[in-house]
């Protein structure tokens, strides 16, 4: 697979680092949320 990357144009390149890091964002929001959410269900009872 990343083989063909090497090889083929600069624009596939350049949108193919593009959606590697959109994926990379997303995850890591969706990473944080589902931690804020596990937190929040662990601590529940906990009112300050």
């Amino acid at each position: 697979m990343f083989e063909n990357i090497a090889h083929a144009s600069e624009l596939t390149k350049s949108l193919f680092l593009m959606v590697v890091g959109l994926a990379g964002v997303y995850g890591t929001l969706a990473l944080f949320y589902l931690m804020v959410k596990i937190l929040m269900n662990a601590f529940k009872n906990h009112d300050a």
